[in-house]
């Protein structure tokens, strides 16, 4: 399990977004193994922690993120939940419970 730093994290999105025309013809499996490469690559001097990040970790992170990005977007679609993209979720006394 890898430790990523928000300075890691931050450049690995902007390189795949950056990189989006090397995705694969099947859009649900992803970038093309090289861009992984690449991205390993390109966030290795911002190492402050652990081993090199290795296209392996690059891939998984992006899963991830991508995970939590849909559930972010189904929450925030949910009628009755408010969001905020700086402070996330906004758990009040009135929806407590909803989170209990």
């Amino acid at each position: 399990n890898a430790d990523w730093k928000p300075e890691e994290t931050t450049e690995l999105i902007k390189f795949l977004v950056d990189n989006m025309h090397e995705r694969t013809s099947n859009a649900s499996t992803g970038f093309k193994d090289v861009v992984y490469k690449q991205a390993a690559d390109k966030i290795a001097p911002l190492l402050q922690v652990g081993p090199k990040k290795t296209s392996a970790m690059c891939k998984t992170k992006w899963n991830s993120l991508k995970g939590t990005y849909s559930i972010i977007t189904k929450l925030k679609n949910l009628s009755g939940f408010s969001w905020d993209d700086q402070k996330g979720v906004d758990v009040t006394e009135d929806t407590q419970l909803q989170w209990d």
